[in-house]
């Protein structure tokens, strides 16, 4: 045990830099400064979990990417970067596809976990909705695994809070800008990894 307070004191004297991950302040995106994201994903933790909630990930036409570090955990740290011009392109090209903008706008289970993607372009905006493992919307999907998989150039880890963004989202279902409603509340039977076989719950519609 001497030898090895030894070799940690001389670790120390010589400078050695810390394995630690550094968290940097930076200037978050704000709505203030640089307008809502073009892109949205945000997750919603449920009833009693509301504090599990965050941004998964918003990006501008700039370029500019707020990414959650880990996708299954957007409450916690996120990562701030940029893509490149051809990413941007194709995610602006992706948008503004009429397949896209007139696809169901999804349902999602009462009570739980949702996630909900907000798009925006020159023709207004919408908004889309599933809850992971029970109900599925091809959009939120599509744009979810985009997402995750885009690389990200320059990237800064942060721990500043990012939730200001969620009102970009939130307008949507409080003002009713989707251009189509969702198709009437169904009842359905969620996965076991969600709850009991046995338990039916009601999807509501992900627009207003």
């Amino acid at each position: 045990m001497r030898l090895v307070r030894c070799l940690l004191a001389l670790i120390v004297a010589a400078g050695v830099p810390s394995c630690a991950v550094q968290t940097t302040k930076v200037t978050i995106p704000s709505i203030a400064t640089d307008g809502c994201p073009f892109i949205l994903l945000t997750r919603s933790g449920g009833l009693g979990y509301e504090w599990q909630s965050g941004v998964i990930a918003a990006v501008w036409q700039s370029g500019r990417i707020v990414r959650a570090e880990f996708v299954d955990r957007p409450w916690q740290a996120h990562v701030i970067g940029q893509l490149t011009r051809a990413d941007v392109a194709e995610l602006t090209d992706r948008v503004n596809s009429s397949d896209v903008w007139d696809a169901p706008a999804g349902k999602v289970a009462l009570d739980f976990p949702e996630h909900t993607l907000t798009l925006r372009r020159t023709a207004g905006v919408r908004r889309w909705a599933e809850t992971p493992a029970a109900t599925s919307t091809p959009v939120v999907a599509e744009f979810r695994a985009k997402l995750v998989a885009l690389p990200i150039e320059g990237t800064t880890r942060v721990r500043q809070s990012v939730e200001g963004l969620n009102t970009c989202g939130r307008e949507v279902a409080e003002r009713g800008l989707n251009q189509r409603p969702a198709a009437e509340p169904v009842p359905f039977q969620p996965t076991a990894s969600i709850t009991s076989p046995s338990a039916v719950f009601v999807a509501r519609r992900a627009g207003p």
